[in-house]
């Protein structure tokens, strides 16, 4: 297996938190915010719920395109970015007094689809890595062919 960020950092971790209880969400038939890998509607939610009202489709692109802005880092390192975090006027990405009404996820990327690392994956945590790493990694494995693969690997 290579060894590298993939591999040695990242896998271990999610397996990691995995094992403490946190769960997994898959990219898929989710609508994803491609300039900053935000999950939309879970974002869309959480903001309601961080600042007790509903806000309109237009609004939260408003807010998404924002946050793009603010993370642009070759600017200032994400000074700005935290600046907005820890705003407490307008509408709250965060709630710092009340952290349990705040929504915790974070994205991993993987740099390309290594078929042992998915595997490996699946061995550790039962997930199968087709829902798992949604990379576009087209050619899904079709079940019998899956089992097979992990079966060899455990050999």
């Amino acid at each position: 297996m290579i060894h590298n960020e993939d591999s040695r950092v990242k896998l271990p971790a999610m397996i990691h938190f995995l094992r403490l209880g946190f769960k997994y969400q898959t990219k898929r038939k989710m609508k994803i915010d491609q300039r900053n890998n935000i999950f939309v509607d879970i974002f869309k939610d959480s903001i309601s719920k961080v600042n007790g009202t509903q806000y309109s489709e237009l609004r939260i692109q408003e807010l998404l395109k924002e946050i793009d802005l603010l993370t642009d880092n070759m600017k200032d390192k994400g000074k700005l970015f935290f600046n907005r975090l820890s705003d407490t006027t307008g509408v709250k990405l965060v709630d710092l007094k009340n952290l349990l009404l705040n929504n915790m996820l974070n994205m991993v990327k993987f740099a390309s689809p290594n078929i042992k690392l998915l595997k490996m994956f699946e061995i550790e945590t039962g997930i199968l890595s087709d829902r798992i790493f949604n990379l576009g990694y087209e050619n899904e494995l079709l079940e019998e062919k899956r089992n097979l693969l992990i079966h060899k690997l455990i050999q």
